[in-house]
């Protein structure tokens, strides 16, 4: 499997539904709007003409439009000078990385900024990115950069090398699915009923986003918990697990509402 670094709400335990249900379209265009870590696009089981990918965290963006333009060399050596200078697989190196990340290499959106991204989402807690005004801020979270993860973040080096040139990259997903035809579509935005600390999309933004998805020229598949917006504009759908909501009230004791989690699709 490939991978680049975990990330919270990555679909990576659905990759062979998703990819059984991608590669029963026969279009030739691949469109995510939403890409988070990319556990989808990077382990396509079928190639495409032409790859648009969105993601509006820029951050994250600027690792998949770097990974492609280096090689498994430069990012192992990458790796290694920086672990010889900064251990960041301890919590003191890990700070201290994260505060030359968020002064010096951040804002230059370059390669190293993207390799540098990659070791503090991989050592962060839970494996959630987090941003702030100042730049990184996620705490360490005793995990590690193994030589396992390593392996794989060059595996997806050498796959997102050979169609470099056939990915186009939007930051808004808007843009993305901007005059869209003939494509098939995977669409994970965030859960508008299971919503994370981090995000402010809501209800109206689901709405919005299935509105402006054309449901007539494309084959789309959307993943998200089930909502009357899902339910009423598609045919089809699976279930893929039960999600809980929110916490458990202190003062009624009542337990955790339990959400299906589904993927609808429209072909």
């Amino acid at each position: 499997m490939n991978k680049l670094f975990g990330y919270m709400g990555s679909k990576q335990k659905y990759i062979d539904i998703i990819n059984s249900k991608i590669n029963e379209s026969d279009k030739k265009v691949y469109t995510e709007p939403f890409l988070g870590s990319g556990s989808i696009f990077i382990n396509l089981t079928r190639q495409f003409d032409k790859y648009y990918i969105s993601e509006n965290q820029k951050d994250i963006l600027n690792i998949f439009k770097w990974m492609p333009q280096i090689t498994v060399k430069f990012a192992k050596e990458y790796f290694n000078k920086v672990k010889k200078d900064i251990d960041y697989n301890t919590k003191q190196g890990f700070y201290e990385f994260r505060e030359y990340w968020n002064n010096t290499l951040r804002e230059r959106y370059n390669e190293l900024s993207a390799l540098g991204l990659i070791i503090l989402i991989t050592n962060s807690i839970n494996n959630m990115a987090r941003f702030g005004p100042n730049g990184y801020n996620q705490s360490y979270g005793s995990r590690y950069l193994t030589d396992f993860k390593k392996k794989r973040i060059f595996n997806t080096i050498k796959y997102l090398g050979k169609i470099k040139d056939k990915i186009e990259y939007f930051n808004d997903y808007k843009d993305c699915i901007e005059s869209l035809h003939d494509s098939v579509i995977f669409v994970d935005p965030p859960y508008y009923l299971a919503p994370m600390y981090t995000c402010n999309w809501d209800e109206k933004d689901t709405k919005n986003m299935l509105d402006e998805l054309n449901l007539e020229d494309n084959n789309v598949i959307y993943t998200d918990i089930e909502n009357p917006y899902g339910n009423t504009r598609f045919k089809n759908k699976i279930e893929l697990k039960k999600t809980k909501k929110g916490q458990t009230n202190p003062t009624t004791g009542k337990r955790k509402k339990l959400l299906n989690e589904i993927m609808y699709f429209n072909f």
